[in-house]
């Protein structure tokens, strides 16, 4: 399901973030396009927000 979202909401305009706990995920979402968030720095990034 959020594989889907991802697609559709990049295709809206949506600047798209994911998170992971497994480096190959990460490393699937770099080669998607989205922006890669490993899941222990998650709360970091929100507060950027």
């Amino acid at each position: 399901m959020g594989r889907f979202l991802q697609k559709c909401f990049i295709g809206i305009g949506a600047k798209v973030s994911c998170e992971a706990r497994k480096q190959t995920d990460l490393s699937l979402i770099k080669t998607y396009g989205y922006k890669a968030i490993e899941l222990k720095r998650i709360d970091d990034e929100i507060r950027k927000i």
